[in-house]
């Protein structure tokens, strides 16, 4: 018998905590995660039949919002 854990999108917030205790905090359970998460962006966006502007706005704006908040103390100044 299968005992399947409750799917990310219906845990409630109380119930958060206990469901991040249950998950793999290991380096290499992390990287396969974000792996994951890459190949799925990778198919949304990227291998499409007609690819539009949108990953590279994703990409414009993610890099714009990084090196922004790397250069906070300066903007805040």
């Amino acid at each position: 018998m299968v005992i399947t854990d409750t799917h990310w999108k219906n845990v409630k917030l109380a119930e958060l905590p206990a469901w991040l205790n249950r998950r793999s905090k290991h380096p290499v359970h992390i990287a396969q995660a974000i792996g994951r998460a890459a190949w799925r962006w990778n198919n949304k966006w990227l291998d499409v039949k007609r690819p539009t502007a949108a990953p590279l706005v994703h990409i414009i704006i993610c890099s714009s919002a990084f090196y922004y908040f790397l250069q906070y103390k300066s903007h805040s100044e």
